[in-house]
């Protein structure tokens, strides 16, 4: 089950868990990517919190 919100640190923590790296950061957006099971790349606030359900989402 997952948290109501995570914080950009959080959520970067947890999709590693399912293959997604840090690729770059610019400001306050962090640009995550993985190569499993095709290329999928997604950006994520670095500083705010994001709802379960948009994490659910990218998921």
């Amino acid at each position: 089950m997952l948290p109501k919100e995570l914080t950009g640190k959080e959520q970067s923590k947890l999709l590693r868990q399912f293959g997604y790296g840090d690729v770059r950061q610019n400001g306050s957006h962090l640009r995550i990517q993985t190569n499993e099971k095709g290329k999928s790349s997604e950006s994520i606030l670095n500083n705010n919190s994001l709802k379960a359900g948009t994490l659910r989402q990218i998921l």
